[in-house]
């Protein structure tokens, strides 16, 4: 599951500047234009809570909260098949709360959270550029073909929908040489995805409020953005807080027969 999750979200990553434009959205813009815009303004904002929900049976909705102070960090609780699960992600490091996803097996003693690594096969792909689900969205710079589907509201908030798609070539082809690209060509090419399609919600702020995306097989995901800039806190552990998987395991006890 662990592995799903982040690689849905490696695939969907690409890095942007901010366009700083300071128009009033869709005025005297074309669809593409006032898409690009959005994504170019997501990519530099300082904070946002949001939900994201999968079509996968037994994967519940993950909440996610985004702070780019003291420096990024992303916070996931995620539930599958009714056990829940807590992760950080700084940098290239990725940390799961002890006992997460065990239930009844998590460890009684030990380490309050574990670092994820290359031991555990998941090594290249933890980047928190790579990794952030807001990401999704500066996909939609590849898309060239842009329709405008009508106002609709929110949670609350008055919206215009847009509906596109893009392909994974043209995708590609916006990202510079490096970690980011490679995460996100590995997992389109594991999951032989050539095309996206996608809808989003764009509020009159410019900033997306609910993104549909999909592969029309492999993945199916629904983000809802809450907040933007309204000051996300999130506490990460000093270096005596965090352990190994080998940790874990020490900690867990055997049955007795």
């Amino acid at each position: 599951m662990l592995r799903r999750t982040t690689g849905i979200a490696a695939g969907a990553g690409i890095a942007v500047f901010a366009s700083g434009c300071g128009l009033v959205p869709g005025l005297g813009q074309t669809p593409v234009e006032i898409v690009s815009n959005m994504a170019e303004q997501t990519a530099e904002v300082d904070s946002y809570t949001a939900t994201m929900s999968f079509s996968e049976g037994g994967v519940g909705d993950m909440e996610m909260e985004y702070t780019a102070e003291p420096e990024p960090t992303i916070k996931m609780l995620t539930e599958y098949q009714g056990t829940e699960s807590t992760m950080l992600m700084r940098g290239d490091e990725m940390l799961m709360e002890a006992g997460s996803g065990m239930g009844e097996m998590a460890p009684s003693s030990g380490p309050e959270w574990l670092r994820v690594g290359e031991s555990d096969g998941l090594g290249s792909e933890m980047d928190l550029e790579a990794q952030n689900p807001a990401a999704e969205v500066e996909m939609m710079l590849a898309a060239e073909d842009v329709t405008e589907e009508g106002s609709e509201t929110v949670e609350g908030t008055e919206t215009t929908k847009y509906s596109g798609s893009y392909t994974v070539e043209e995708a590609l082809a916006e990202l510079e040489e490096g970690d980011l690209k490679d995460a996100s060509k590995q997992y389109y090419e594991e999951n032989n995805i050539d095309s996206i399609d996608f809808e989003v919600w764009i509020d009159d702020d410019g900033f997306p409020r609910k993104v549909n995306s999909t592969d029309g097989s492999s993945f199916d995901t629904s983000m809802t953005f809450d907040e933007f800039n309204q000051g996300v806190e999130i506490d990460y552990p000093s270096e005596d807080e965090i352990g190994s998987m080998e940790d874990m395991m020490g900690g867990l006890e055997t049955p007795s027969y």
